[in-house]
């Protein structure tokens, strides 16, 4: 199977996201924020990359987990609710205009008749336009350095956030801290860039994945200031804030399974 792969790192944190918890329901408005990425900029950069919309390209996302799941003999229905969808009529309904047939006939039509396991499937390319593939399957890019490199992508565009729009990240820095917010703003920047490298070479992945998850933890005080700070900003922010926080524990496990990935290498 194929699936289009960002280019622009505030996408490939946006995307991240979303492959790393298929059944999230935020909006772009709140990945954007949660990334440091305005919604306009991010529906234009979808347009642009993908050639679709947010919707579009999450409804693919969550096709591609499913078939996934489906290829392992997981239920529908626990297909249907891991995926994002509210009931497992909505997701068949999906499926079905999406390719043609039903799950369940999906599971028939790839049935290796030798083993009785299932095949996985060959569904429709997603539209290419101005994007470059990666190969999910047999291709170019093995399943095994996808996690690790979304995690690197998803770092490395926080890093160039904080670059790039910092005063945003000042107001986030607990004022217990020495020096100026901006010092610690730029800091922190710094050590997402030298970990999204680190995780991405192979070389040095463990290590850089297991800082990733220490620097996740780390910086959940600063997460709780800003949901703090922002309880009387409008709803959207509000929410944006207050969905950071839980966001931690899922990013220290994801970091972790990258390092036990990464060990015998």
């Amino acid at each position: 199977m194929r699936l289009p792969t960002p280019t622009d790192p505030r996408l490939v944190a946006v995307c991240a996201l979303v492959h790393a918890h298929p059944a999230d329901p935020r909006t772009l408005a709140a990945l954007g924020a949660a990334t440091g990425a305005g919604e306009r900029t991010l529906s234009r950069l979808f347009r642009r990359e993908f050639g679709m919309t947010f919707p579009q390209w999450r409804t693919q996302s969550r096709l591609y987990h499913a078939l996934r799941m489906l290829a392992d003999g997981t239920p529908v229905t626990t297909v249907a609710h891991h995926c994002g969808w509210s009931s497992a009529s909505t997701f068949i309904d999906v499926f079905r205009r999406s390719f043609g047939y039903t799950p369940g006939a999906h599971n028939r039509r790839t049935q290796d008749p030798t083993s009785g396991r299932t095949r996985p499937p060959e569904p429709p390319l997603l539209p290419s336009g101005n994007i470059r593939q990666q190969v999910i399957r047999g291709g170019t890019v093995p399943r095994s350095e996808r996690s690790p490199l979304l995690l690197a992508g998803l770092l490395a565009a926080a890093g160039v956030a904080h670059f790039a729009s910092p005063r945003q990240f000042d107001e986030t820095i607990p004022r217990a801290l020495p020096g100026r917010p901006r010092t610690w703003t730029y800091a922190s920047g710094a050590a997402e860039l030298a970990l999204a490298a680190g995780i991405a070479l192979p070389r040095t992945r463990k290590p850089a994945a297991l800082a990733a998850a220490a620097f996740f933890v780390g910086v959940f005080p600063a997460n709780v200031k800003m949901a703090v700070d922002w309880r009387h900003r409008p709803t959207p922010q509000k929410a944006a804030a207050i969905g950071r926080l839980p966001l931690q524990v899922p990013l220290v496990l994801w970091a972790r399974s990258v390092a036990k990935s990464g060990e015998g290498r």
